[in-house]
């Protein structure tokens, strides 16, 4: 019997906080070190979530799940990279909330506008069909 969903995802997650790392540690600097310490997290929560439904799934629906599981993990890599930002942040002029917001913009616009998209897109797709082959 194999590893059940919850562990392959949190170790799927920490291998997607590495490709995080080599893509935007120049571009995030510091606070990126959040996300990376989130990541195995966000794997369980994305893989818990999408999983299920890429499994159910055929043809191009496959391709729309593991979109979102993209998506929805890069929504939540830039919250915890704004989260730490927000505290790291004490200054009498910061406008709460406004370090947040920013990093999951930069983060969406990282990974759809710089073009990534065209390589995280497969590597997703990749993820959720090794997590249904592992769990077989």
């Amino acid at each position: 019997m194999g590893l059940p969903l919850a562990l392959w995802s949190f170790a799927a997650g920490a291998v997607w906080g590495g490709i995080a790392y080599a893509l935007g540690a120049g571009a995030i600097g510091p606070p990126i070190w959040a996300g990376i310490l989130a990541s195995p997290f966000i794997g369980l929560v994305v893989g818990l979530l999408i999983q299920p439904r890429f499994v159910a799934s055929s043809g191009v629906w496959r391709v729309v799940w593991a979109l979102v599981g993209l998506y929805l993990g890069a929504v939540l890599f830039g919250i915890a990279i704004g989260v730490a930002d927000e505290i790291s942040r004490q200054s009498a002029d910061h406008v709460a909330g406004a370090a947040l917001i920013e990093a999951v913009l930069a983060v969406l616009w990282g990974v759809t506008v710089t073009g990534f998209v065209l390589v995280l897109a497969p590597l997703a797709y990749l993820t959720h069909w090794f997590l249904e082959w592992r769990l077989e």
